[in-house]
């Protein structure tokens, strides 16, 4: 739409369980874009302002320039696996997995055996999830069983709305036992707010990724999410 001030656009597309949006707001304007709560933002949201929430809706303030969303599509009904320890071997595996798990761009994910297999893409390997219901924010540890030909170090963010803004909170870990199964867990104290986002994935390199299960307890050990490849 061609305003008094300029181009409005807006174009989305439907691509590997997200949809693709990108905004074009013309200057010395400001939107207000609305977008499902129902559904994760994975990203484009890092530089608008959170105004309120309502009727199922995030409405962020946007000012005059363009953007690009990543929106990961929630499934009707969020599937809940029941708890296990870590330390357990896992015989099934669910299809709806690859629908709270994106890998990075240009990258696939596949279940195979009771394995979560990433390939690299365009970037260094990652996984990112925006389906954390049951985390509402205070002390988490994460926890995952993975494996990978890379030498060097991965990381664990995630990603939560403080203030209207999109704040990370990142631990970088050296890897250990190349291509061997490795346990590894993390806690990340004090979180303020809700996590809209967990991110999983190398630093730098572009190998492939494996994973058995991936969990996020309380700060007493408790099973808040678990998902069994």
């Amino acid at each position: 739409y061609r305003s008094p001030y300029g181009l409005i656009s807006s174009y989305w597309k439907k691509e590997n369980g997200r949809v693709l949006w990108d905004v074009k707001v013309p200057s010395n304007t400001t939107a207000e874009i609305r977008i499902s709560s129902a559904d994760g933002i994975v990203s484009g949201a890092e530089k608008l302002r959170l105004l309120r929430q309502e009727k199922g809706f995030h409405i962020f303030r946007a000012d005059s320039g363009s953007y690009a969303f990543v929106i990961a599509i929630r499934p009707p009904k969020e599937m809940k696996p029941a708890p296990v320890r870590l330390a357990e071997k896992k015989t099934s595996k669910s299809a709806g997995l690859m629908i709270d798990w994106l890998p990075c761009v240009g990258a696939k994910a596949v279940i195979e055996d009771g394995t979560l297999r990433v390939s690299s893409g365009n970037g260094p390997t990652h996984m990112v999830t925006p389906a954390l219901t049951p985390w509402t924010g205070g002390t988490a540890r994460v926890c995952f069983r993975m494996k990978t030909p890379a030498t060097q170090t991965g990381y664990v963010r995630i990603v939560y709305m403080q203030n209207g803004k999109n704040v990370p909170k990142l631990i970088e870990f050296p890897l250990e036992a190349s291509g061997a199964w490795k346990d590894y867990f993390f806690e990340f104290p004090d979180v303020p707010g809700k996590p809209f986002s967990l991110w999983i994935g190398l630093t730098k390199e572009k190998q492939e990724l494996f994973f058995e299960q991936i969990e996020i307890q309380d700060a007493q050990g408790n099973s808040l999410k678990t998902w069994r490849f």
